[in-house]
């Protein structure tokens, strides 16, 4: 899953990229599963959070059966996800057709809302995510048995997330997966 980083920038030019990392990648993750953190009923913003992290751990799910089969047919990933993110999918999509590849299990994530900008004309979030691959193995679909991968591969990993709102939903746009362990 590789994808680029792409941002939308607002009337202070400061666009999302701006606030996508805390200087130290490992201190934005939140504690627990796979489960996103709850924003504080007190805050204002509480319910558009909320949205944010529910749009995210939706694409998650979807793209977990999109890999699981090999093709984002049969999938709600188009709710979720939109842009560079739900493009950068599709490639890898095609990619795995052509060498008959499709994953088994599934990433956790810990994911913080790291900024937040509803007010803007394009309302935008960014995230900061710890994603952990350990448990989503690739396989060759014919087969079953696994693709070779290399020993030195990062497997828990800081992930930057840029989502947009678009209309009424809140929609996953670029995912930016990093070298960076968490």
């Amino acid at each position: 899953m590789t994808t680029l980083l792409t941002g939308c920038s607002g009337d202070d030019g400061k666009g999302p990229e701006a606030t996508l990392g805390p200087k130290d990648p490992t201190a934005s993750a939140s504690s627990g599963d796979a489960a996103s953190p709850t924003p504080s009923p007190t805050d204002p913003n509480a319910a558009v959070k909320q949205a944010v992290l529910d749009t995210y751990d939706r694409m998650w799910a979807e793209q977990v059966k999109a890999y699981g089969k090999g093709s984002i047919n049969g999938t709600a990933l188009r709710e979720y996800s939109a842009g560079p993110a739900l493009a950068d999918t599709q490639i890898a999509m095609d990619s795995f057709k052509e060498k008959g590849v499709v994953t088994r299990g599934a990433p956790t994530h810990e994911v913080t809302l790291s900024g937040l900008k509803p007010e803007k004309k394009v309302p935008w979030a960014s995230l900061t995510d710890c994603l952990d691959t350990t448990a989503w193995k690739y396989v060759y679909k014919k087969t079953g048995k696994p693709v070779d991968m290399p020993k030195d591969q990062v497997l828990k990993y800081v992930t930057k997330v840029q989502a947009e709102k678009w209309g009424k939903s809140w929609k996953i746009v670029d995912v930016k997966p990093s070298n960076t362990s968490c």
